[in-house]
């Protein structure tokens, strides 16, 4: 599906007072309509985008880490219970692992309003106030060792969006987002992380419309917000041992050993030898994973590019990495000394003979291709895709409420489109835009770096030269 930036061209005209021209209100609808089917087409673009980022940083986190090509590795008899992976080599056994709790992260919804744009109070200054401690029933105790954290509200950005908007700029640990449930719109508050101690308060103090509507205390049953979601911490049994963890990540259960809670329910873990065909499966994943990337990243067309600073910063992040692994000395000369060389169509392939020869006259090389203190080809991808994730999932939740916007636009076209949801339109179809260019720029950055493993000993006097260099970190 198609992702490609909106042009200046498919915007309405507008005159300098921000309102459409006369002549453009009988053509308003019909083109509200077409740009809310474009939002739509965009949203499931970017959906796969984001899906097969997810596949990447999954196929990448088997391969990170000191544990990855270690000569044992931890199996999972039921992995939509619990998967496993080894920290330490000094592990072997099994465990018997029962899920009873996965960790919860709390959320709070408010009540409906007909409109997202309804403007909720007076505009007058109002700090909104979020608390973390623990909930116990109506009872909440602060932890005083996290100080509160405010955003301020006032008649720039007092709607659903708005809020929304500036409470997730501010970074104070919960996300907000604008929920629409076919009939009405509602905001939802969502700790950022799960667990007990990461329950919440919200106190607004200004306009007193906005303290009812926003204000949730656990002992309050009569306000606006309701706990539709309460905190709680994972509970799990191994070796018949109970233990709790605020994540669904549990690293104090084991040593040596990582639990990754899935469901409720029963599986045991046992720690076997990490056979050369089942890490040579584990890279051809990884290569799968990233060719699936590639793959739909090619199905979308670039645009103009006002690209958001986690996609900004995506090359130089990636330059500063490979340009770290460039001082280690190699033996492989590339990626192709292991068996990965791009085919016809520029997909990475794996020869398994060749990966396994390799890894068999030196396990440690190999593995410092891949992981190497985070400056490896799956460290890297690791990292990457996790942030570009986020990303993209906030992209999708912005580009939805401008598609809802559209829709009450259209409902009510006679009243004409504001030039600020206008513009705002085109603000996230260019950033949109700049995320696909900046993957796949990465992705020629790559592929060159493959290149590379085959090619004769060049210049080292361009940049270029010195990013394709990462197989040859591996010293033997």
């Amino acid at each position: 599906m198609a992702i490609s930036a909106i042009q200046s061209s498919d915007l309405i005209q507008y005159s300098s007072t921000g309102k459409p021209a006369p002549s453009a209100n009988n053509q308003e609808a019909g083109r509200v309509e077409l740009r809310q089917s474009s939002y739509t087409t965009q949203i499931s673009g970017y959906g796969l985008i984001r899906a097969a980022l997810d596949r990447l940083q999954s196929a990448a986190s088997d391969l990170a880490g000191p544990a990855a090509f270690s000569t044992h590795v931890a199996a999972s008899s039921n992995p939509s219970v619990v998967n496993a992976h080894l920290t330490s080599s000094n592990v072997s056994g099994s465990f018997d692992v029962e899920v009873l709790k996965l960790a919860k992260a709390q959320t709070l919804t408010t009540a409906s309003l007909a409109s997202s744009n309804t403007l909720i109070g007076s505009g007058e200054q109002t700090t909104l106030s979020v608390q973390f401690g623990v909930s116990s029933g109506t009872n909440f105790t602060a932890d005083d060792a996290r100080e509160a954290e405010t955003v301020n509200i006032n008649t720039r950005n007092n709607n659903l969006y708005g809020i929304a908007a500036t409470v997730n700029a501010a970074d104070v640990g919960v996300i907000a987002a604008v929920i629409f449930d076919g009939n009405s719109y509602k905001l939802q508050f969502s700790a950022e992380e799960s667990g007990e101690k990461n329950s919440f308060t919200l106190t607004a103090a200004g306009d007193d419309v906005l303290e009812r509507y926003l204000t949730y205390t656990p002992e309050n049953t009569s306000q606006a917000v309701t706990r539709t979601v309460t905190a709680q911490d994972a509970e799990i049994k191994v070796n018949s041992v109970t233990v709790a963890a605020s994540s669904n990540t549990v690293t104090n259960a084991a040593d040596g050993v990582t639990l990754a809670l899935r469901s409720v329910g029963s599986a045991q873990v046992v720690v076997g030898e990490n056979a050369e065909n089942v890490i040579a499966q584990k890279v051809n994943n990884f290569l799968n994973a990233f060719n699936e990337l590639q793959a739909q990243l090619k199905q979308s067309s670039a645009g103009d590019v006002s690209i958001p600073p986690v996609v900004r910063n995506l090359n130089t992040r990636v330059n500063e990495a490979l340009e770290e692994a460039n001082s280690n000395a190699g033996a492989f000369g590339g990626l192709a000394g292991i068996g990965i060389r791009p085919d016809a169509a520029g997909n990475l392939k794996l020869d398994a003979s060749t990966f396994q020869t390799a890894l068999g006259a030196n396990r440690d090389a190999v593995a410092k291709i891949f992981t190497n203190d985070g400056t490896g080809f799956a460290d890297l991808f690791v990292a990457v895709a996790h942030e570009l994730s986020k990303a993209a999932s906030h992209e999708v939740s912005r580009l939805s409420a401008f598609a809802r916007d559209a829709q009450a636009r259209q409902a009510g076209s006679s009243s004409g489109i504001s030039l600020e949801v206008a513009n705002g339109f085109d603000q996230q179809y260019s950033q949109l835009s700049g995320l696909v260019q900046s993957v796949n720029k990465t992705d020629q950055t790559l592929n060159g770096l493959l290149l590379q493993g085959e090619a004769a000993q060049s210049s080292q006097s361009s940049l270029l030269n010195r990013l394709n260099s990462l197989a040859n970190l591996a010293t033997p």
